[in-house]
């Protein structure tokens, strides 16, 4: 039901210039990893940005990424900097595609556990309490075989008329 009146407040905004400003509406359950939807209202700004890899945590030992934690946290980092650079920020992340390796030790499986230790550490907290739509997908290897992360993110914000 908190839905349904969410998106008919955000279509009386949309149709009724001047009123309100229309805004990006997420929806999903307040516990949940990633929102359930998000709306991008007509004529937001939105940002694509292609796969990201970690960067070598040595560039004198360039083959080295460190574990799944590591990797993903220097991704969201790259992210961040990417994002503000185009005046955006993680906040405005609607969707987030994210590839996780099977790591050699962790028997063969993906980190779960690391991915969403990193997930919660930028997304749903009280500093950036947004949370995108997401997919996270179980890959069994990366472009190098030392990867084990690659997140792709679309962003969307609203600029004020």
């Amino acid at each position: 039901m908190k839905n349904i009146l969410t998106s008919l407040v955000l279509a009386g905004a949309l149709c009724a210039p001047g009123l309100a400003q229309a805004q990006i509406v997420r929806s999903g359950a307040p516990t949940a990893n990633a929102s359930r939807s998000v709306l991008v209202p007509a004529g937001a700004q939105t940002l694509y940005l292609s796969g990201v890899v970690a960067t070598p945590v040595d560039p004198a030992r360039p083959t080295e990424f460190g574990d799944t934690k590591a990797q993903l946290i220097n991704i969201f980092e790259q992210i961040d900097e990417t994002l503000k650079a185009q005046g955006f920020s993680l906040g405005d992340i609607v969707l987030m595609k994210v590839y996780l390796a099977n790591d050699p030790s962790k028997g063969g499986q993906f980190d779960r556990d690391a991915w969403l230790e990193v997930l919660h550490m930028y997304f749903g907290t009280k500093a950036q309490p947004n949370k995108p739509a997401a997919v996270v997908l179980p890959v069994p290897a990366l472009v190098r075989p030392s990867f084990l992360a690659e997140v792709e993110v679309q962003a969307a914000r609203v600029t004020p008329k």
